[in-house]
């Protein structure tokens, strides 16, 4: 009986020894990288867009990927939850980042080219 408690007690330290030594990778991550906010994929295209948010002191970036590339990175952006929309055309090859209501860029994943709104 003893035995089996040393082996749940150390159990549970092993895993908050793991937890806490892994909690600060994954916020130096979301500062540097950002955490995902929405991704979609096109049809029939193949494509994938992801939304990302770093956050700032009082303010975020929002980071626009297309295909695992940075497309577009936001200056500095209000706070909080902006709406942010991904909108593929029909065709599936462009692209639009909406956030608060307005478009704010525009990628053709053909020419790999990007307006900015």
């Amino acid at each position: 009986m003893l035995q089996l408690f040393a082996y749940l007690v150390v159990f549970i330290l092993g895993g908050m020894t793991v937890y806490f030594t892994t909690e600060p990778v994954s916020l130096i991550w979301g500062i540097f990288v950002g955490d995902e906010i929405q991704s979609e994929a096109s049809f029939p295209g193949g494509h994938m867009a992801r939304i990302y948010s770093a956050a700032g002191v009082g303010d975020q970036q929002l980071i626009f990927v297309v295909d695992g590339r940075n497309v577009y990175r936001t200056p500095d952006f209000e706070p909080g939850n902006v709406h942010e929309k991904i909108v593929w055309d029909s065709s599936g090859k462009i692209v639009t980042f909406i956030a608060s209501e307005r478009k704010i860029f525009t990628y053709d994943t053909e020419s790999k080219t990007g307006t900015k709104e």
